[in-house]
């Protein structure tokens, strides 16, 4: 083991011996502060975002009736939460009274608006990193805390042109790139089914409302687990797509070279069933064909291969024996239906961090402290580190410890050798799965911390980031509560690229099973 490994490790176990040392601590503090949040008080929250544009479309109820609701719903949570930091309610209501007319009007067939406005008059919010033409955009970043978008991400037009309509932006970590989500623009955002603990990033605010019934789909990026996370930590599906099947453009930070291989955009969804819809509306149209998500998928013909944990990794915690009962019911689900189950041992995941960290070296990626900075030829990173320390802070501690970091990168022969290990486990990977194949493996390896308690634990985001690096889609699946802390937990779905709809299928599977799906918060 060489010097800088040696460092490394020794790091990461010193800090793991003071999370576990601190960790009362942070229980007590932070459990004398806990709120609940009020009860789901009108049925019509409870329901699928397809079934919610089915009742449009059939007169069952009006797009501002229920436009209204999501509003009221909005409004009776987020002061605990602080997931939507933006509004837009009486754009949203106008709106919904044009939907109305259309609707009432008959000008449009039902098939019509099945097939091209299939979420036509259905609220949603959408992650703030995106431009939403004429609401904040600052991606968490104080020294951007007046910008406001002038137009529409591609994946937000596409979103509106499907009937949704947007009732306002939720919370992101500072720049998407921690996975507790917090700023100093618009602060902490906190868990539904305890706002002690964290909601994950960077789309934790997205899958915070989505979970507390403030909306019932939402819009996440993933570069390192940024969809998948927060699915997990709120107990609702995050779907990672394949690389490059829906548009990234229109989002800060932007990947712009070698990163681009990294960052998938993709749906959150309350439901299994509003998976493949969201994903047919997202999906750009010349690229949605490659996924095939409308053939038929037998769930007991796949072959099922899984992972407890990554076995022998010093950077993240061990896996929580509830995360691990989870996959196991799913797991033996499974074989008692008659599929292939095969348990595997993968030891590149050991390294799954450092596979992440070599992948953006090489990425060509401009520098985290120069997005950090905004274009500010005045910005002193160690000026910056000093006003944290004053308590004058303009940025967020971990953001200003990547910038840091980026400061000593890793060694190039280590780099190559942790790229060429990359390489060596996708190809072990795309031979194990095939077109069959599925990868069942904990989102993460313990459900929601507390506020905080990341910066002592921070490489467990390597969980998913690994799959970034792989190139290969994943799925968030929610197993429930754990029975310890009563906070969601979940594994996540890989298959091949472009095989996504294995992964859904599942979804779709397991929750019509009862095996998965969304825990309401407070039951």
């Amino acid at each position: 083991m060489n010097i800088v490994k040696l460092l490394f490790v020794s790091i990461c176990m010193a800090l793991r011996m003071i999370y576990y040392i601190v960790r009362p601590l942070f229980a007590f503090y932070y459990e004398k502060k806990r709120q609940q949040i009020p009860d789901i008080d009108n049925d019509i929250l409870r329901k699928p975002a397809t079934e919610l544009a089915r009742m449009i479309r059939e007169k069952e109820i009006t797009s501002v009736e229920l436009v209204t609701a999501f509003i009221r719903r909005i409004r009776q949570v987020n002061g605990a939460l602080n997931a939507v930091v933006a509004y837009r309610f009486n754009d949203a209501l106008a709106e919904a009274a044009e939907v109305d007319k259309l609707i009432e009007s008959g000008n449009l067939s039902e098939k019509d608006l099945i097939e091209n406005k299939p979420f036509l008059g259905v609220p949603t919010c959408l992650k703030e990193c995106f431009a939403v033409k004429g609401m904040s955009w600052t991606s968490g970043n104080i020294l951007r805390k007046n910008v406001k978008a002038n137009f529409d991400a591609p994946v937000v037009t596409r979103l509106k042109q499907s009937g949704l309509i947007v009732l306002g932006v939720t919370n992101v970590s500072e720049l998407c790139m921690w996975w507790e989500t917090s700023n100093l623009v618009y602060g902490t955002t906190k868990n539904p089914y305890n706002t002690c603990r964290i909601v994950g990033g960077s789309s934790g605010g997205e899958a915070c409302i989505v979970s507390a019934a403030g909306a019932v789909v939402g819009l996440g990026s993933d570069i390192g687990g940024s969809i998948r996370m927060p699915a997990f930590f709120n107990g609702i599906y995050g779907h990672k797509p394949t690389n490059a099947i829906v548009n990234n453009d229109g989002q800060v930070p932007i990947a712009t070279k070698g990163g681009k291989d990294f960052l998938s955009t993709g749906p959150f969804c309350r439901y299994a069933s509003d998976l493949i819809p969201m994903m047919k509306v997202m999906a750009d149209p010349d690229k949605i064909g490659l996924l095939k998500l409308d053939e038929d998928v037998d769930v007991r013909k796949l072959r099922f291969f899984y992972m407890e944990e990554a076995e022998g990794s010093v950077t993240t915690l061990p896996v929580h024996p509830n995360v691990r009962q989870g996959l196991k019911r799913v797991i033996d689900h499974f074989s008692n239906i008659g599929a292939e189950v095969h348990r595997v041992s993968l030891p590149e995941f050991q390294d799954c961090v450092n596979l992440w960290f070599a992948g953006m070296s090489e990425s060509g990626e401009e520098p985290f402290v120069a997005q950090l900075a905004e274009e500010s030829k005045n910005w002193n990173l160690y000026e910056e580190i000093a006003r944290v320390v004053l308590r004058l802070p303009r940025h967020t501690i971990p953001a200003l410890l990547l910038a840091f970091l980026e400061k000593f990168p890793m060694p190039k022969n280590m780099a190559k050798k942790f790229q060429d290990r990359a390489k060596k486990l996708k190809s072990d990977m795309l031979k194990l799965l095939g077109k069959d194949g599925v990868f069942v493996f904990p989102t993460h390896p313990t459900p929601a911390l507390y506020h905080n308690e990341p910066l002592l634990v921070p490489f467990n985001w390597a969980y998913t980031g690994v799959f970034n690096v792989l190139g290969l889609p994943a799925c968030n699946i929610p197993l429930g509560l754990s029975s310890t802390s009563r906070v969601p937990i979940g594994v996540q779905i890989v298959t091949a690229p472009h095989m996504d709809r294995l992964s859904l299928a599942i979804a779709n599977y397991l929750e019509q099973e009862s095996i998965a799906g969304w825990t309401e918060p407070n039951k």
